[in-house]
């Protein structure tokens, strides 16, 4: 296709005059996208930091009104972890639930209740 230039005897093609513009917009976009961005990803952290202490509190509750042993404790911390990190892959909330959903199937069902805590608990050497 032929570019046009005006008839004004000015050599810059039509569609090129606006080009400044049209780059300093965009350059102004993506410094507010990554303005956004950061101020996101620190609101992120401070979520991150709060449902981890949360979840802390949470157990240390559990522990205080129900009397549970060391172990008991173990079992309630591997499976509700105060690990957050927002950048796994895996967030907590699946995480928790798939600990949870294999607590009810084997620790807290009907049959075999020690054989399953003792699978439950991460195993650490003497």
């Amino acid at each position: 296709a032929v570019v046009s230039t005006q008839s004004t005897g000015d050599k810059t093609p039509t569609p090129l005059q606006n080009m400044d513009t049209l780059l300093e917009g965009t350059y102004q976009q993506i410094i507010a996208l990554a303005d956004a961005d950061l101020q996101t990803t620190k609101a992120l952290e401070e979520f991150d930091h709060s449902l981890s202490t949360g979840t802390k509190l949470l157990i240390l509750l559990v522990k205080l009104w129900g009397s549970l042993d060391d172990k008991q404790i173990a079992v309630l911390e591997a499976c509700i972890t105060s690990d957050v990190n927002s950048s796994d892959d895996v967030g907590w909330e699946e995480s928790v639930d798939a600990s949870i959903t294999l607590l009810l199937r084997t620790c807290l069902a009907k049959a075999n209740r020690e054989q399953s805590v003792a699978r439950v608990l991460p195993q650490t050497s003497p």
